[in-house]
């Protein structure tokens, strides 16, 4: 870092009951900062079991006085309108991550993007937004994909649902493809309940990972013919590397993000983790999914929805926006 580099922090909360994707958000555009030679603290107000070794700095953060930084990224559904307008007064630009217009923000930058975010209204509010799925942060290894060699039938599945699972769609999924004659690779998250249940009920043909870093992630993706995985973040890096997907809701910050999903094309139908006949609806896609002519239509339309550069695009934003600001 530059003598001369902008001063930043990255603000945002995960772990139990929140999950992790705010932090990978958070996490791919400081290292997209990085590459332009910036830094910025990180802190994250974090429940739970920290990984072995955290590339965040723990915090309570929302009690901290933040104030005169060059910028703040912000990523966060706790902290309120109070907060951002003080830290927008006390620092020189304030970028917030939104899913939801979740509330009126001071004058900034808005990052929105999830599928479908330019239709959120931010008409009414002084703000530049940077919104849509190009402007989606994936973790780095994800900033480059190939092309998906898709297979003529399903033999792998990836089954992916978070760094918690609250609702056990693991262990549901695992019964429900229990007759499938294909590999199950289920990724398990650091704060799984039931891990040794899993792994005594569920052996045959199917395999376990832990801990998996990014660039594992996205080499089982590539391996993996198909997923069914949470309607979260993961949700881009499936797009990114083309992997067709069945998507399954879990958390209502969840619903505007299934729902255009569905509406690109990129998935076949709004699946809700309480649904009484998820079993039929999950089977039903699956059986759809065993056709290689719709999983190739639908490989190339992930990956031209997503194409991994969302973080760099930020990252140039944001200096961009403090260097207009200091030649005014």
């Amino acid at each position: 870092m530059s003598r001369n580099s902008p001063k930043g922090v990255i603000l945002t909360e995960g772990g139990e009951g929140v999950g992790w994707g705010h932090i990978n958000r958070c996490q791919a555009i400081s290292l997209a900062l990085r590459e332009s030679n910036v830094d910025a603290e990180f802190l994250v107000d974090f429940k739970g079991e920290l990984p072995d070794e955290p590339f965040f700095k723990v915090s309570e953060w929302f009690q901290m006085d933040i104030k005169d930084y060059d910028f703040i990224i912000i990523d966060s559904y706790l902290a309120d309108e109070r907060y951002y307008r003080k830290l927008s007064e006390n620092n020189k630009v304030i970028a917030a991550i939104d899913d939801n217009h979740r509330i009126e923000y001071p004058q900034g930058i808005i990052i929105n993007g999830l599928i479908g975010g330019i239709e959120a209204d931010y008409s009414l509010q002084k703000m530049n937004y940077l919104v849509g799925e190009k402007f989606i942060p994936l973790r780095n290894p994800f900033w480059t994909n190939l092309k998906k060699s898709i297979n003529n039938q399903i033999n792998n599945v990836l089954i992916t649902f978070g760094g918690a699972d609250p609702h056990g769609l693991t262990l549901k999924t695992l019964e429900i493809l229990r007759k499938k004659n294909c590999a199950k690779h289920v990724v398990i998250g650091p704060s799984f309940q039931n891990k040794d249940i899993l792994q005594k009920k569920y052996n045959e043909n199917t395999f376990y990972y832990n801990s998996l870093s990014a660039q594992e992630m996205k080499e089982l993706m590539y391996k993996s013919d198909i997923s069914i995985s949470a309607a979260g973040q993961t949700t881009y890096e499936l797009a990114a590397t083309g992997t067709p997907s069945i998507f399954i809701g879990v958390a209502d910050n969840q619903k505007t993000n299934i729902k255009n999903w569905v509406k690109s094309g990129f998935v076949r139908r709004n699946i809700w983790f309480n649904e009484h006949n998820l079993q039929e609806q999950i089977i039903h896609d699956f059986d759809e999914l065993q056709d290689k002519s719709v999983r190739e239509i639908l490989s190339s339309l992930g990956q031209q929805l997503v194409d991994g550069g969302g973080a760099t695009r930020i990252s140039e934003y944001i200096l961009n926006s403090i260097k207009n600001k200091e030649e005014t």
